[in-house]
């Protein structure tokens, strides 16, 4: 039971370590974007209500409109996180050896629970796009395409960590944990569609 709660305090800290340094670093920027992005949106659903009150719509949400919106915060959000600089006691290196971290913690030499909430955070990270990218493009609907992009996009924001100099640790760990949090998403949304589909009523002529 210490354990889990010594993980879970671990998996809060990095969150809120990472929250931190995003507010700290791209403060201004995160105040233009909800100045000019959250008034538009506002105004388009002001808009979307009155063609639905004059019966030329049949939803106030549009499908493509949220969709296109929350897939530009969490893709923002993600950039944010992982793209934002660690203090300067932090020295940016590597690790391409799968799973070296796991490793390490298996046989003593760092904190186990710092890596598992670590990894966990990785795989938190990417869930709701696992879960947008099917919504938003039907064509990506498949656990194998959903893993690729999500890998690529980590792939690339691992490369950008290297070459921006963040003070951060490019490994491969990280886009392997990433691609998994794309594909627990997806597996989400497949069984959240299943249970509706299921508890759905028939409708008879």
């Amino acid at each position: 039971m210490a354990s889990l709660k010594q993980l879970v305090r671990a998996f809060l800290d990095q969150l809120t370590f990472d929250g931190l340094a995003v507010l700290d670093n791209f403060a201004p920027q995160l105040g233009v974007f909800l100045a000019v992005v959250v008034p538009c949106l506002l105004a388009l659903l002001l808009y979307r209500r009155r063609l639905v009150r004059l019966g030329k719509a049949e939803r106030l949400f549009p499908r493509m409109l949220v969709l296109n919106a929350a897939l530009v915060c969490v893709v923002l959000g993600v950039l944010l996180i992982t793209l934002s600089p660690r203090p300067e006691a932090f020295a940016s290196r590597t690790d391409l050896i799968p799973f070296h971290p796991l490793w390490s913690a298996l046989t003593g030499e760092v904190d186990a629970t710092l890596v598992a909430a670590t990894f966990g955070a990785n795989v938190v990270l990417f869930i709701p796009l696992g879960i947008l990218l099917p919504l938003r493009w039907p064509a990506l609907d498949s656990g194998v395409l959903v893993t690729l992009v999500s890998g690529l996009l980590a792939g690339v924001i691992e490369s950008l960590q290297y070459v921006m100099d963040l003070g951060r640790v490019t490994q491969v760990d990280d886009v392997i944990f990433n691609a998994m949090g794309g594909l627990i998403g997806w597996i989400f949304l497949r069984t959240a569609s299943m249970v509706f589909r299921w508890f759905r009523p028939v409708r008879h002529a």
